[in-house]
């Protein structure tokens, strides 16, 4: 009886733990935002982990940790899925890599003691929260790296070692820190030497930031760029029709930025809806922006759509000099259930019961920069700035200069409208480049090199944004080199996890 009762209070006090790493995870981010608790979110979770008899109990923890986390964090999905549907799959689907990590570590990393058991589990997070950004249902939010936006000093190494190297420091200091809190007071000492050297290395990495952030800016070509914010008031439904007050407000901001010497005017997406090329009903539309362009000597970008061999797509267009419209980018990341059904063909006979979108977009054929007279233009259309092997990319294609084109009028003042518009400071940095970001209502801004804002609108206020900006073709390490250090953490917690399926005696 009394064992029972014992089992049971562990198992509580487990639970407890569990709870608590998830609404830590859920507090990092906006509209809380108390980022400092990343240092210790993931504690509790590290030691119930290795409190948990077997990984799959140690699994069923990270879970419920995952849940409460993610629960939180995309509470916005049900604005797409009245039904909370979507919102519940993304959420389990998401807490699986918590509860991934868990088990890795109870498996893999068993003891609080030595080395191991402080680098398995920083492996482990970073390994986990990478994998969970890749393939067609890849996802970013939520990653340790970006609850350090406000950080800028620190936030600078991403130029150097990527998001996943940032998430790696922060999680080695909490899985220092379980250790000390779990080791006996014999070893104790063993443990705070461990802490005091992941500690190090964070202070390192701060130092080496307010240093970079002393520096004066690249030099480059300098290049007065333009943005528009149109807050029309229609941007977040779905259905728009085509209205003709749409263009009149960009073509008249447009004109305002020309006479305020803008040589690039960047609309947001979907400032024009329908298809502005193939679509007779936008044919004045077109003839406009094209005598806009060409009687100011501007490039204007301008999100729209557009409709090619019977597939839709999330376009922007690039008018020159001359009026012409000199190059197109189509959206190549599209949102999973937002934009299209992921496996539409091999899930059919369950979606046909369970609609998600009446609408699909077809993918673009790849990322590369717009030939603006002005340089090469990296774009990235709204979910595709939460990822940075898209920029990394566009980067190494060429371009000297970023612009994120977005419509987050959806959110509203949800957090999500924050939580995506602070992925773009980590973008710039890591590129080393200017970053300017064009939205429908907010936020718009005009970001450097070190990811500090040289402008910014305000939510759901019509607005023009002139700034002067570089352009700069010198790549950052993180544009040559990627994703070294996740990758790195990938395979080694892969080549654990095979030496711990060898050396497990066989069942049965």
């Amino acid at each position: 009886m009394r064992e029972a009762k014992t089992s049971r209070a562990a198992g509580g006090r487990r639970v407890v733990g569990a709870l608590a790493s998830g609404v830590m995870l859920a507090a990092l981010f906006p509209k809380i935002a108390l980022s400092p608790l990343a240092w210790v979110a993931l504690v509790p979770l590290i030691l119930v982990a290795r409190a948990a008899p077997r990984p799959r109990a140690a699994a069923v923890y990270g879970l419920l940790t995952g849940v409460l986390f993610f629960a939180v964090l995309v509470e916005w999905i049900r604005l797409f899925d009245p039904t909370g549907t979507a919102w519940v799959v993304a959420t389990l689907l998401e807490a699986a890599f918590v509860a991934l990590f868990a088990a890795l570590v109870r498996a893999l990393s068993p003891s609080p003691r030595g080395w191991r058991g402080v680098l398995v589990p920083a492996a482990a997070w970073t390994a986990t929260e990478w994998l969970r950004a890749l393939g067609p249902l890849g996802f970013t939010w939520g990653g340790l790296a970006y609850s350090q936006h406000a950080n800028l000093a620190l936030a600078q190494v991403v130029s150097l070692v990527g998001t996943g190297g940032l998430t790696f420091l922060i999680a080695l200091v909490n899985a220092a820190l379980a250790a000390v809190l779990a080791e006996g007071a014999r070893d104790r000492r063993q443990g705070v030497l461990r802490l005091g050297v992941a500690v190090a290395l964070v202070l390192a990495g701060w130092g080496w930031g307010r240093w970079r952030l002393a520096q004066p800016l690249p030099e480059g070509e300098r290049l007065r760029v333009a943005l528009i914010q149109g807050n029309l008031g229609d941007e977040g439904d779905r259905h728009t029709p085509v209205r003709p007050d749409h263009a009149p407000v960009y073509l008249r901001l447009t004109e305002a930025a020309a006479q305020r010497g803008a040589q690039l005017v960047i609309w947001p997406e979907s400032a024009i809806p329908g298809a502005l090329l193939v679509n007779p009903a936008l044919a004045d539309t077109r003839a406009a922006i094209a005598q806009a362009a060409r009687r100011h000597r501007l490039n204007v970008v301008v999100g729209s759509a557009h409709v090619e061999e019977g597939r839709s797509l999330n376009a922007t267009f690039l008018f020159n000099r001359e009026g012409h419209v000199a190059g197109r980018y189509d959206k190549v990341h599209l949102v999973p259930y937002g934009e299209y059904t992921p496996f539409r063909r091999q899930l059919d006979f369950l979606y046909r019961h369970f609609p998600v979108i009446d609408h699909e977009f077809s993918s673009g054929r790849g990322f590369f920069p717009l030939p603006a007279d002005t340089g090469p233009l990296g774009m990235a259309i709204c979910f595709e700035s939460a990822f940075p092997s898209i920029t990394r990319a566009l980067r190494r294609e060429g371009a000297d200069l970023l612009a994120v084109v977005t419509n987050d009028a959806w959110f509203g003042r949800r957090s999500a409208t924050w939580q995506h518009y602070h992925m773009a400071r980590f973008r710039a940095i890591e590129s080393g480049t200017y970053l300017v970001r064009a939205a429908t209502t907010g936020f718009t801004a005009v970001l450097d090199p070190f990811g500090r804002v040289v402008q910014e609108a305000p939510l759901f206020r019509r607005t023009l944004l002139v700034a002067d900006v570089a352009r700069l073709p010198r790549p950052t390490l993180y544009t040559r080199l990627g994703d070294v250090v996740a990758w790195a953490c990938a395979l080694a917690i892969l080549g654990l996890l095979v030496a711990w399926r060898r050396q497990r005696p066989p069942s049965g």
